[in-house]
């Protein structure tokens, strides 16, 4: 009988050369992390301070005024857009995977509920991804129980033992099994 060649699949090599950072490229992702930072923090100080005032604020009001700060601290030397579509949904829409906000319909923000954004930013010295969780107003009880299970869930997988090279599907059952031993799920 022929023999059927095995065909092994690894990672490329252009994928380990991409790992690799000089000094250089790691001193560029850290000032354009921390030019993000500033960012992304003063926008969601934008945002509470609206809030607070209650400014009526939509989820795509927020995605424009992270990307004008970005402009703003990074300006035209160093900016150059967003580094994928800001997902900044409120309540219900935060559960959307991957959700956009739409310029016209976007949700208003609204204090009672939770907030998500994912965001992210390129520049020339690095490129960012950030995601938060916010509330400004007390959690419900509800809010505290699933927030500490995904919390249990990030200090399971943190403490993980395991060989080189294990799928990151074998880890996430780690992060997951909180939520799964409250009833909860995220099919994500």
């Amino acid at each position: 009988p022929a023999r059927v060649p095995v065909v092994v699949v690894d990672v490329s090599p252009i994928e380990r050369l991409k790992a690799v950072k000089n000094a250089t490229e790691i001193a560029g992702l850290r000032q354009a992390a921390t030019r993000d930072a500033l960012a992304v923090v003063s926008a969601f100080a934008w945002l509470d301070d609206r809030l607070a005032r209650d400014e009526p604020t939509s989820e795509y009001d927020v995605s424009l005024e992270l990307s004008r700060r970005r402009q703003l601290l990074g300006g035209d030397a160093l900016y150059r857009g967003d580094s994928f579509p800001t997902i900044s949904a409120s309540g219900p829409n935060a559960a959307i995977i991957h959700y956009q906000p739409d310029p016209v319909a976007s949700a208003p923000v609204d204090k009672a509920e939770v907030y998500l954004c994912d965001t992210g930013a390129q520049y020339l010295d690095g490129t960012t991804d950030v995601t938060r969780t916010l509330k400004f107003s007390p959690a419900t009880p509800d809010e505290r129980r699933c927030y500490t299970r995904v919390l249990q869930g990030h200090i399971d997988l943190a403490r993980a033992v395991f060989p080189e090279g294990t799928p990151g599907i074998m880890l996430d059952a780690l992060a997951r099994a909180p939520l799964w031993r409250d009833g909860l799920n995220y099919l994500h």
